[in-house]
């Protein structure tokens, strides 16, 4: 008690000489470590007030400030994914008033006006997406239905690129092997285009970073490396064998437009 008293004493000093803004994360979390701990236990307590306390008193973020934080987790979780279903399920008489469409951006759980914009679109299918990775026999083409806010947060420092010539050999041979009934034709045998192809320049957008359903997804080049490691299945090159299981590394995350034939 007499280590909590002095302490104390000390953040307020901290936060009268210095400014509260001087006060961390840490020093406030062991003024109320001891009724955290007694309420929720010592590891609990230490999510609890990371996630709960911290995001209520220093991100202005609607919090409940009584129970666990997973009751705030879902109700974000929640208006993330299922915003884009309510935009979609408006009456026409309100999709087609552009000034009433606007104004649901301010609604959106995070800056989406891509939300509005195609509000008429494919809806996200939850279920459909976090099964994918169990679906090992499907043929994934880069250009399923992502959640609702995705699109709105690869926007932000996107730059345009070239394709490095290997790299570039690898999404030609992607799409030959996904697109089996198509023809694709290669920007550098120019000689190769006919009137069935569909020719696959080598230009693409790099964004830095990418949300997908809260979770933040950065490649290698980005300054920090957090969340840049997957794990994924790779078919055996024998026939019958089941997919095996590998870590990787994201080099860099991209999109590329194809005008299909």
């Amino acid at each position: 008690m007499i280590a909590h008293k002095l302490f104390h004493e000390f953040v307020l000093g901290v936060a009268e000489l210095y400014g509260p803004e001087m006060v961390t994360p840490n020093m406030h979390l062991h003024l109320h470590l001891k009724d955290s701990i007694q309420d929720f236990g010592p590891i609990y307590a230490f999510w609890l007030h990371g996630f709960e306390r911290l995001n209520g008193d220093i991100k202005k973020m609607t919090v409940n400030h009584k129970t666990a934080f997973e009751v705030t987790y879902m109700k974000k979780f929640l208006s993330v994914v299922h915003y884009g279903d309510y935009i979609r399920n408006l009456p026409q008489g309100i999709k087609q008033n552009p000034v009433m469409m606007s104004s649901f951006g301010y609604l959106s759980p995070t800056p989406s006006d891509s939300l509005v914009a195609s509000s008429v679109s494919t809806s996200f299918d939850f279920s459909l997406f976090v099964s994918a990775p169990l679906r090992l026999n499907d043929t994934f083409t880069g250009a399923e239905i992502l959640p609702p806010d995705t699109q709105a947060s690869s926007r932000h420092k996107v730059s345009v690129n070239r394709l490095t010539r290997a790299h570039y050999g690898y999404l030609l041979a992607f799409y030959r092997l996904v697109y089996t009934d198509r023809t694709f034709a290669s920007a550098l045998i120019p000689e190769d285009l006919d009137d069935l192809s569909t020719m696959v320049l080598p230009d693409i957008s790099l964004f830095s970073e990418i949300e997908i359903l809260g979770q933040t997804y950065r490649p290698k080049a980005s300054r920090t490396t957090r969340g840049c490691y997957i794990e994924v299945a790779c078919n055996s090159a024998f026939p019958g064998k089941e997919a095996e299981m590998r870590i990787g590394q994201v080099q860099y995350y991209f999109s590329h437009q194809l005008q299909m034939k």
